[in-house]
């Protein structure tokens, strides 16, 4: 059994809200009455996703290598990468040289490099 809040409390919540219809603009007090104006459109008037009106999204691209990110941090956390590390990490493989700030990271270093994974 489907329990719906009682239709003063509906309204008063509400208070003249109004509900569009994607395809004809249409405005109703209720999204029942507007589900059913919807089925009112033949199929092919029916919007698809990608018709309904969306926020335009803001991306920042990397200067250096072109991939974006949805958020400024992101990109900020990203262009460490691009920039030399000084001074560099207290742990360095003795076989490539790469420089590593921890030691567990030299350890998995060690670990893929036997593998043959690097």
């Amino acid at each position: 059994m489907e329990r719906e809040h009682p239709a003063d409390f509906v309204a008063q919540k509400l208070q003249g809200a109004l509900f569009t219809c994607f395809t004809c603009a249409r405005s109703f007090l209720s999204s029942k009455a507007l589900i059913a104006h919807q089925r009112s459109h033949s199929p092919a008037t029916r919007p698809s996703l990608t018709v309904v009106p969306t926020i335009a999204q803001t991306t920042f691209p990397c200067p250096d290598c072109g991939k974006t990110f949805g958020q400024a941090a992101s990109l900020r956390w990203h262009r460490q990468v691009h920039e030399a590390r000084f001074p560099p990490g207290p742990f360095a493989c003795t076989e490539c040289g790469q420089d590593f700030a921890q030691e567990a990271g030299l350890h998995q270093h060690y670990i893929w490099r036997a593998r043959g994974d690097l």
